[in-house]
């Protein structure tokens, strides 16, 4: 009897696993938000989208064989702002840096004072004035809270 109440019990749980997601992608507003004056301005898909097309612009733009102050001039030419300074030694330097809402971090290795390589990555662990940029433009957490 413990075996087949078990085995329905399972069966009911992955039945409503599996039909739950499905109702999710249907687009009944009562279960997406999409679209609607309430939800979100933008899809994470949308938002990824453009995000990943701006880091490659930045990755086209800053061409290893620089030394760092170059790295810094630049950035500050095409728009962003240096919010901080994560670190910065003789092999090493990376920058956060914020524009239109987007953090990135610009990681450089240095030999002899050159770029070697250069990566343009996702700003995980933001410093608190990356944090404060971002609240100003309209895209930091408070501001995700908010709309919501």
């Amino acid at each position: 009897m413990r075996a087949k109440f078990f085995a329905m019990s399972v069966l009911g749980v992955f039945i409503f696993a599996v039909s739950a997601p499905a109702a999710q992608r249907s687009g009944d507003p009562v279960t997406s938000d999409r679209g609607s004056k309430e939800g979100h301005q933008y899809s994470d898909r949308d938002r990824s989208k453009a995000w990943n097309n701006e880091k490659e612009k930045l990755e086209q733009a800053l061409k290893p064989g620089q030394d760092k102050n170059y790295y810094r001039q630049e950035l500050e030419k095409m728009g962003y702002k240096v919010t901080a300074v994560n670190y910065d030694t003789a092999d090493y330097v990376e920058y956060e840096i914020v524009k239109n809402g987007d953090s990135y971090e610009v990681q450089i290795d240095l030999k002899q004072g050159k770029a070697s390589k250069i990566d343009v990555a996702t700003n995980m662990w933001k410093a608190e004035a990356t944090e404060k940029a971002l609240k100003e433009s309209g895209r930091g957490r408070s501001a995700t809270k908010a709309a919501r």
